[in-house]
Order: C-alpha cells, then sequence, then structure tokens
C-alpha cells in the first residue's frame, strides 16, 4: 500500500484549515463579516418592526406571473398558479399579478411552509359565497401589495361551508401564517358574517387606503399586530382590533367604530406615532400594558377610554373573567407591578357623554405620565372618574412630566400620589359645573398655564403642568368663579367637596363668583388666605342637612368648616372624631347588607396626615415604586439610539419625557417586572419616525444574554464539526504511519 509522501503535512494542514474557518465562523460579526439573514422567515425575530419586504411596494414585475380574472375562470400567464373548482391556487414562492372580478370564487395560496409569496392585486373585485375570498392556507410569508391608483374589493360569505369552518376560516382575508399589506392602492373588505381580516400569525400593514367592516372584529391578529405608513378605517360589532398578543403603531391613521373594545391586546400596546382616532366604542383601547410615546390618540367611549386590565386577584378586580357588552373574555393573572398605563408623549383625549362608574384612564395597577398633553372629560354621572389606578393592589398615579386636564364626578375622583415629582390640583365643586365652562389656572404673575373649555358638565377637575411648584400660589379660575390657591404640597386637593377616594389632605376653600369687564379681571376681590383661614366664607350645607350640629373638633381644628356628607346621608350626625385622630381630613362610607352606613377611618402619621410612604420615599419618588421597577431606562424597542434624536412625527416629548423599558409577555401572557425610573428633569428624546429601530425583542439583548452565559448551540455545531474533522485527520494520520511500517 502507497501513499503519497505528503499525507501527514496535508492532513495538518486540513486541520489547521478547519480550525481557522470554525474560528471566523464564531467570531465573524466582531470582524466586520455581515451574516445574511432572512429576516422575514417565520420564528425569526427581526431587529426592526418592519423588515425591507414588509416596506417595498415596488418590487420587480418583469418576471411575475400574471393572472386576469374572469367571472368564474381566470387566465394564467406564467408558472407556479393554476385554476381548480372556482378557485385560483398559488402553489409555489414568487410574484403574482392579479387583476378582474371573480363573482363567486377566491384566491388561496397553498405552496411550500418555507415559500414566499408577492401578490400585487391590480385592481380586483372578488365575491365568495362560502368560502374566505383570500385565503392563505400554508407559505412561510405572503406579501399582498395594493398597485397604485387601484380599487381593490372583497365581499365575504353570509355563511361558510362545512369544509371551510372546519379549517377555522372567520374571515374575508384568512391566513394560516404571516401576512403583510402594502402598497399605495385601496382595499375595500365587507364581511356579511365574523371577522373581516384574520391572521393566524403576524399581520403588517404598512400601506394602501383600507376600509374594513365585520359584524365581529374587524381584525383578529394571533399573534402580533404591527402598524405604518397607511389609512386604516374599520366599523366592527366587537373590537376593531383584537390582537391575542401585542398591537404596535409607529405612524399613519387609524379610524374605528366598534361595539366592543377599539383597540384590545392580550398583552401590549404601544403607540409610537400617526393618529388613532376611535369615534364609538365600548372601551377605548384595552390590554395588560399600554404606553403612548407619541402620536395623536382620540377615545370617545361608553365606558373606560384606556384600560390595563390585569388581573391583581383583588376583591376589585373581578374573578379573572371579563364580561363586555358582546363577549366573556378571559383575564390575564398579573401582579399589581405588571400592569400599567404610561404616557410618555404626543396627545390623548378621551371623551364619555354617557357612562356611568366608568374612568377615563383605568389602571389596574400603575398609572404613569411622564409628558404629552392629556385631556380627559367624563360626564358628571354618578362614579364617573377621570384618573383610576389600582391603589386597592398596591397601584400608584405618578406624574413627572407633561401636561393634564381631566374632568368627571367628585365622588370617586382620584388625583396623583404625593411621591410625584410634579406637582397638581384637584378641585372638587359639590354643586357641578355646566357643560361649555372654560377652566384656566394662573401663576402668580398672571401668566396662563392651563386652560380648556370643558365640553361636559363636571364636580371634579385635576390639573398638573411643570411650571407648578410647591410654594407658590395660582390663581383657578372655573367660569365666574375663581380661588387664589397657595400650593403646600406636591398632590393636594381644594374645593368645597370631598372623594371618597383621595388619600391627600382636603382643603376646604371655596370659589367666588365675580362681577367682570370686557377684560374679566378688574373689580376682583381675593379672598383672604390669611394665618388661620379668617375672612373665608364656609360653603352652606346641602339641602337637607340645615339645622345639623357639626361635631366638635380637637384642638387645633377650631373653624376648619367639613365637607358635605354624600347623597343618602342627610339627617345623619356625623361621628366626632376620635381621640389621638387629629389631623385626620377624610373617612370612607359604604353600605352594609342592611343598608347601614359604615364608617372607616384612614391610617395616618404622626403629623396628622395620611403616611403615603417612609420619609426616603417621599424625598425620591421612585422609592415609591415596587424594587423591580426603580431603575430608569429608555424602552427596549428603542435600543440603540441615540438621545436628542427629533421624532419624525408631529407630537414631541417634553423635557420632562423618560420612557420606560418595556419586556416582553412570557409564554403565559404574563408580563415580567417592569422598569419605570422617573428621573426629575430631561429624560430620553425618542425616535419613532427612524426606520431600523429596535424591536421590544431586541436581538442585541439576546445576543448579550447568549454572550454572557458563553457559546450558542450554532457554535457547540461548529465546535463538534471541527472536532470530528481534527479526529479523523488523526486517524488518518495513523493509518498511513501504519502503512509506511507494513510496506517497510
Amino acid at each position: 500500500m502507497s501513499t503519497h509522501k505528503w499525507i501527514d503535512r496535508i492532513c495538518v494542514a486540513v486541520i489547521l484549515l478547519t480550525l481557522a474557518v470554525t474560528m471566523l465562523f464564531m467570531n465573524g460579526e466582531r470582524i466586520g463579516i455581515a451574516v445574511v439573514v432572512d429576516e422575514d422567515a417565520e420564528g425569526y425575530e427581526a431587529s426592526a418592526w418592519f423588515t425591507d419586504n414588509d416596506l417595498n411596494a415596488d418590487w420587480d414585475t418583469s418576471e411575475a406571473t400574471t393572472i386576469t380574472l374572469s367571472g368564474d375562470s381566470a387566465s394564467i400567464r406564467g408558472n407556479g398558479a393554476y385554476w381548480l373548482n372556482g378557485s385560483l391556487i398559488i402553489a409555489q414562492s414568487g410574484q403574482y399579478v392579479i387583476s378582474g372580478e371573480l363573482t363567486d370564487g377566491n384566491i388561496v395560496v397553498d405552496a411550500q411552509d418555507c415559500s414566499k409569496v408577492w401578490i400585487r392585486l391590480d385592481g380586483v373585485d372578488v365575491t365568495c359565497s362560502d368560502d374566505a375570498c383570500l385565503r392563505v392556507n400554508q407559505a412561510d410569508k405572503v406579501f399582498v401589495t395594493l398597485s397604485e391608483e387601484t380599487v381593490n374589493t372583497l365581499t365575504g360569505a353570509a355563511e361558510y361551508s362545512e369544509e371551510a369552518v372546519a379549517d377555522g376560516t372567520n374571515a374575508v382575508i384568512y391566513s394560516h401564517d404571516d401576512l403583510t399589506i402594502n402598497g399605495s392602492g385601496s382595499l375595500t373588505v365587507i364581511a356579511s358574517c365574523l371577522n373581516g381580516i384574520t391572521s393566524k400569525d403576524d399581520l403588517i400593514i404598512t400601506g394602501g387606503i383600507i376600509s374594513v367592516t365585520a359584524p365581529a372584529h374587524g381584525i383578529k391578529v394571533n399573534d402580533r399586530f404591527r402598524f405604518t405608513g397607511a389609512d386604516l378605517m374599520i366599523t366592527a360589532g366587537q373590537d376593531g382590533i383584537h390582537s391575542d398578543k401585542e398591537f404596535l403603531m409607529e405612524s399613519g391613521s387609524i379610524g374605528i367604530s366598534a361595539e366592543d373594545d377599539g383597540v384590545h391586546a392580550d398583552s401590549l400596546v404601544q403607540i409610537y406615532g400617526g393618529s388613532l382616532q376611535i369615534t364609538d366604542c365600548y372601551e377605548g383601547i384595552e390590554a395588560v400594558v399600554i404606553e403612548q410615546y407619541a402620536g395623536d390618540v382620540s377615545i370617545n367611549a361608553r365606558d373606560d377610554g384606556l384600560n390595563a386590565n390585569g388581573y391583581t386577584g383583588n376583591a376589585f378586580g373581578g374573578m379573572g373573567m371579563r364580561e363586555t357588552e358582546t363577549q366573556t373574555e378571559e383575564q390575564t393573572v398579573v401582579s399589581a407591578d405588571e400592569t400599567y398605563v404610561l404616557i410618555a408623549g404626543g396627545t390623548l383625549t378621551i371623551t364619555n357623554t354617557s357612562g356611568m362608574d366608568a374612568d377615563g384612564i383605568d389602571s389596574n395597577g400603575n398609572l404613569i405620565i411622564t409628558g404629552g398633553t392629556i385631556r380627559v372629560n367624563m360626564v358628571n354621572n354618578g362614579g364617573n372618574s377621570a384618573l383610576d389606578c389600582g391603589t386597592e393592589s398596591g397601584g400608584q398615579a405618578l406624574i413627572s412630566g407633561g401636561n393634564v386636564i381631566a374632568t368627571g364626578n367628585y365622588s370617586m375622583a382620584e388625583s396623583f400620589d404625593s411621591t410625584s415629582s410634579q406637582c397638581s390640583i384637584l378641585y372638587n365643586i359639590s354643586a357641578g359645573v355646566s357643560a361649555g365652562t372654560p377652566v384656566s389656572l394662573y401663576d402668580a404673575d398672571g401668566t396662563l398655564l392651563l386652560s380648556e373649555e370643558i365640553p361636559y358638565d363636571f364636580s371634579s377637575i385635576i390639573l398638573s403642568c411643570p411650571e407648578m411648584t410647591v410654594g407658590e400660589t395660582y390663581r383657578i379660575v372655573i367660569g365666574d368663579s375663581e380661588e387664589e390657591i397657595a400650593l403646600s404640597e406636591t398632590s393636594a386637593a381644594y374645593g368645597d367637596a370631598s372623594s371618597q377616594m383621595f388619600m391627600g389632605t382636603m382643603n376646604h376653600g371655596g370659589m367666588r363668583r365675580m362681577e367682570r369687564d370686557a377684560e374679566g379681571t378688574e373689580g376682583m376681590t381675593p379672598p383672604d388666605f390669611s394665618e388661620g383661614g379668617e375672612g373665608m366664607t364656609p360653603p352652606s350645607l346641602p339641602e337637607g342637612m340645615e339645622g345639623m350640629t357639626p361635631p366638635s373638633f380637637p384642638e387645633g381644628m377650631e373653624g376648619m368648616s367639613p365637607p358635605p356628607l354624600p347623597e343618602g346621608m342627610e339627617g345623619m350626625t356625623p361621628p366626632s372624631f376620635p381621640e389621638g385622630g387629629e389631623g385626620m381630613m377624610q373617612t370612607s362610607a359604604s353600605e352594609n347588607g342592611e343598608g347601614e352606613t359604615q364608617t372607616t377611618e384612614a391610617e395616618t402619621g404622626d403629623n396628622g396626615t395620611e403616611s403615603s410612604g417612609t420619609e426616603e420615599e417621599m424625598q425620591d419618588p421612585s422609592q415609591a415604586l415596587p424594587s423591580q421597577m426603580r431603575e430608569g431606562a429608555m424602552p427596549a424597542s428603542q435600543a440603540g439610539q441615540e438621545q436628542g434624536e427629533s421624532p419624525d412625527n408631529d407630537s414631541v416629548m417634553t423635557e420632562n419625557t423618560v420612557a420606560t423599558q418595556t419586556d416582553l409577555p412570557t409564554d403565559s401572557g404574563t408580563f415580567p417586572a417592569q422598569n419605570m425610573g422617573f428621573p426629575q428633569g430631561g429624560g430620553m428624546q425618542h425616535d419613532p419616525g427612524e426606520r431600523g429601530r429596535e424591536n421590544t425583542r431586541t436581538q442585541e439583548t439576546e445576543d448579550e444574554v447568549q454572550q454572557e452565559a458563553g457559546i450558542g448551540a450554532e457554535e457547540w455545531i461548529l465546535v463538534a464539526v471541527s472536532a470530528f474533522v481534527l479526529l479523523a485527520g488523526i486517524v488518518v494520520a495513523m493509518v498511513w504511519r501504519r502503512s509506511q511500517h507494513i510496506d517497510t
């Protein structure tokens, strides 16, 4: 047996080359070698919200298969598609341009699970009597492009066939896999039953003028809904947009009229820009976590405007089920730290003209405002509260930026927590204020800080803006009445009515009605706010309470006027304060089963006011948050962006804006702990308009974790291959040496 005389050297060279290639693969990215990946592949978590293919509506059609629909048949020129029993079947990956009309048929994509299919609707009108007009049975991802200046219409069945129902078909456009809609043409989707558009995976819309009408959900998505650059109008009998996981909006416009929720996501709603107008709904936006960083959001709701609905297990959260006007849904069980509303920029307007016991912004956990312009107007019906956070489960309402004018009914009014870094005023008026009344807030120099004409009647108003400072004097003007307020604490309440929910000090002042000339200021006599309150006129008692003898007050509280009793308690003698209860300003009343009224005393600190935290927490607002939420950071979705970049959209965060980190939901649907620091002063600037920003599932974070954890699975494979080659080389060398010995 003879071998090449250089066989040993050849084996060594092969082994060294294999080791070099292995190391190159393991460290290629670090030395600048670009990694070629398929960002549209199912299961791949891209770093950007939208891939190049999602945004590309001008793909090459020179080699595309051209299909013309003609009543009950189709003419096909090219490969990859065929006609079968009234259906146009697309069976291969590639590009397809479709035009014409189908009177009773549909378009079906049934390709390999690794196939990518591009379909250009170039003026189609499809009606199907028993199935989806456009269905995706199997593909990796399908891109539907609406050709410029074309009109495309899909009209669904009044009832689906047994075969379609068995497959789960419930929409005019029904996809088992990822679906993208882009382009600049128009698309009208008309559903006679069930949903308008359903995707069992992701649905991404990056262009087009789209109208959806459906008796159930307008759009139903099993995974993620992402939207940018398009115009979408939805009329729905249930939710306008319903996602089993996430909803993300970057730009464009969405208009919704729905019988149930305008937007519903089981885990996360994020708004980074654009215009979201929900003109009619039961609840406006509902999710475990709701975040708005920019954009214009307007909601007219019959119940809550925003609802962070994470079920926290308390008595106010139900039993894990949520009943709406049209359906019953299982609630996600989370801790109070894991469900919240965050407003960090943009404009938010919420109105409610007919609600009873509704909330403008309702969070079962925390309510956090770090920037933006917020206007909430709730009609003055019993129990309608402008703001509501989950205080019963440890939640807090915190503000560190932005400006707020929020009105509602005083009986359940809540204001911001005293640990907030920005001041706020809660002002209650027992007699109420009529619709159309202007409200203004001035500083001591007469500078206008806040102003709004309130569209509905109200009896409670919350005011907050960055210019407000403890120790300064402000003038609040409501219609023809006004009051000067010496702001003595970060969160304080004034007026002549007590809220059952406000947990701070209630300063019972009263407004004076003044004669005004054309300038609106001359002739006013400000009330005397000298020490002890001399010169103040206490409010008159409500009808039915005349002649009642108010309780005696402990030493040091003489001269203070008690708040009026709630409706239904007329004729009852208020209890006197217990020994040691000096400084307690509030009791809460509830009816027991026999209709009697029970009074519960609020816990107070040593100084006579309610204790809301330790001294350290009072000095540092972030200390009042759970430990997991104290580290301030940008949202993970914005990782890698530079500070100070200017947003491309119409709304810009205020200087006090600071974004917070948002982790993804786990498989169980719950959220891990959130980081929500609120440093005073400047914050992070957010650029929602720039492509290539980081997704909430940021790839960089995953890479860092892998680097910390050690070698990844793919690298282990390379190491194993190298070891095998090395072993093979050794064996070959040994065989050669053995053969040389035999020949000798």
